[in-house]
This record gives C-alpha cells, structure tokens and sequence, in this order.
C-alpha cells in the first residue's frame, strides 16, 4: 500500500483554478443616458481622472468644444495636466477632424463627441459605479479563496494527525507483539519447569497434590492471560485494517485530483505558441505602415495600430503579440474592461491575421 507523505499545496490551486476559471467577467452597468450620444462612448475606456480634468476645464458647450473634449478623453497620453498639453495643436486638431470625418458628422446625434461635455459627469457617475461592482466581485472571489484555504489547510492538519496516530498505533503494535512473543517464551519456559517439578514430586502424594494444585492455578491465570492477549491483537488487527482502507481512500481521492489537474494543464500545454520570424515581422510591419487608415476593426487596442502578429488573452480581446506581452509585465488587469486576468497565457488568432492580410490587401 502506497502512504502519501506530503500533500502539493499546488493541487489544491490548481483545482482554485480550475473550477474558477469559467467565472463570467464583471457585466457593464448601463445608466439611463442625458442624450443618445452616451450610446456611442463607453465608460470603460475612458479615465475618471481624465474625465474630471476635462470637465475643469469649463469648456464652452459648442460642437467644435464637446470635439476637442473627446480627443482629450480618447488620448490621456497626450493631452492632461502639466506636464501634458490641455491645448490641442492646429494641425492635429485638423488632421483629427478629417480622421473621425468631423466635417459630415459635426452634427449627427451618432458621432462619438456629440454633447461630449454635457454627458461627462453621467460618464463620471457610471464609471465610478462600474468600479464599485468590480471591487465588490473582488472582495467576493478573495472570500472565496480564503475560504478553500481553510479547507485546505484544515484537510493537511487532518491528515498530518491521522498519520501520527497511524504511526503510534503501529507502534503500539509492534511492541505488544513482542510483549506477546516474550510472555509465550516465558510460559514454555516456565511449562518446562513446571513439568520438571511435577515428576520430582511425583515421589510424595501430599508434595504431589500441592504442587499440583498450585500448578493449575498458575496455568489457568497463564491461560487467561493468553486468552486477553488474543483478544487485545485482533481487536488491534482490526483497527489496522481500517486504518488501512481509509488511508486507501484518501490516496484514491488525491490521484483522481491529480489525474484532472495534469489533464487540465496537458490541453494548455498542446497549444503551441506561433512566432513570426523576425524578417517576417519586418516585412509586414513595413507593407502595414504604408496603408492609410482603415474602417475595419483591425488595429489594437493597445498600439491603436495594424495587428502584425494577433495573439488571444484571457479577456478574450485580440491584441498585437509584443504590445500585450509588455502590458502583461506590468499588470494583470484587461486593457480592454480592467478586469482581472486569471492567466499569462496568449493564443495565436491565425484566422486574425488571415483576415487582416485579406482585408489590407
């Protein structure tokens, strides 16, 4: 019989995972919007501090303002508080303006910055909400990893004392069986002699029927003694025996875990990893760079350029390959939602870059 003498604490993780692993991501709360412009920017993507700058700016309520106050809130990398710029440059605010077809949508009620200012504190509302829906599912999940901890390590405090009183039975055992051993020893011995004594004093009737008497009240105690003895070492066979059948149980519970557990991490590990060369990086990155502007969704929404090399992270978002590795280096939060991102891992999309090429070119 195989006896476990260390339990990984890594099973009982990787089954965390395992069964958290489907949790659904946090839904978007969705507040009665001031105009339907609100329909067209989402809350997610946009700074609360940006957005509290923006609106300490006290800009005017005209198309041209709510337009430069979109482009502030869509690029916080360039436009902020000092050291940033809370001005926007000329030439940019044209190029933007022909980019986003400013002229034909100025205004539409469907453009993304139409009555931007005056829906910026709702956006404000909403975010501020978002954040807090999040931070309860946090709270949640952490109770619920503390929780499976306990388990744990209430399991780990039960085994480890089950062990020692194995171990103090055996033990136990192993010198009764001796103690046994010598006292059997002992009564042949002792039966020897006493048969001995019986044929010396066979010679005298009254010797005789004295030593006789004495003699079988020494046997009968000596077989009483037997007869417990007997008894203690089945009972304790028992015990063994059972002690046994549940150490058997529990090895039988712990190799089915770790049968799933290894199943679970050999479908990770049979998807492999695609890696352009780096000619081949080049030359694409170069034909990419040379295309202007595309309606269709291509880009990342990291880089807001061309997906080169489109990988899948665990939000379920197509980003560029280096662009998500170097984010992922820095936090394990979704670039996209903020969610948190239970794994590293990124799978190629080579649909994705099948249908980027087709459509560029």
């Amino acid at each position: 019989m195989c006896i476990l003498t260390n339990t990984p604490k890594s099973i009982f993780l990787y089954y965390i995972l395992y069964s958290y692993i489907n949790i659904p991501f946090l839904k978007l709360i969705a507040t009665q919007p001031i105009t339907i412009s609100l329909t067209m920017v989402n809350p997610n993507t946009l700074s609360k501090e940006q957005l509290t700058w923006i609106q300490s700016l006290k800009l005017h309520h005209n198309i041209s303002s709510h337009f430069k106050a979109w482009i502030m809130a869509t690029h916080p990398d360039v436009y902020g508080p000092c050291p940033k710029s809370d001005t926007i440059n000329r030439n940019k605010l044209i190029q933007f303006k022909i980019t986003h077809n400013y002229d034909e949508l100025k205004h539409q009620p469907s453009a993304p910055w139409f009555n931007f200012i005056s829906i910026i504190p709702t956006l404000l509302q909403q975010n501020n909400a978002d954040n807090s829906q999040q931070t309860q599912q946090t709270q949640q999940t952490q109770q619920e990893l503390t929780h499976l901890q306990h388990l744990y390590d209430t399991l780990k405090q039960s085994y480890s004392k089950l062990k020692t009183h194995y171990i103090t039975t055996n033990t136990k055992y192993t010198d009764l069986k001796v103690r046994h051993q010598t006292t059997l020893d002992n009564n042949k011995a002792l039966l020897d002699k006493l048969n001995k004594t019986t044929d010396t004093l066979q010679s005298t009737a009254l010797k005789y029927n004295q030593a006789k008497i004495k003699s079988t009240n020494i046997i009968s105690t000596l077989k009483k003694q037997i007869t417990h003895l007997h008894q203690l070492n089945d009972r304790y066979d028992n015990y063994i025996e059972d002690m046994y059948d549940v150490i058997n149980d529990n090895d039988a519970t712990i190799k089915r875990l770790t049968n799933e557990i290894n199943k679970f991490k050999n479908g990770f590990n049979n998807i492999t990893t695609s890696k352009l060369t780096k000619q081949a990086y080049d030359t694409l990155q170069s034909k990419y760079q040379s295309i202007e502007d595309s309606q269709y969704s291509i880009k990342c929404p990291i880089t807001q350029e061309i997906i080169i090399e489109p990988v899948i992270a665990f939000d379920g978002q197509t980003y560029e390959k280096q662009a998500i590795q170097e984010w992922l280096n820095n936090s394990d939060k979704s670039p996209i939602n903020g969610s948190t991102l239970h794994s590293t891992l990124l799978i190629p999309n080579h649909f994705a870059r099948i249908l980027i090429d087709e459509v560029l070119n």
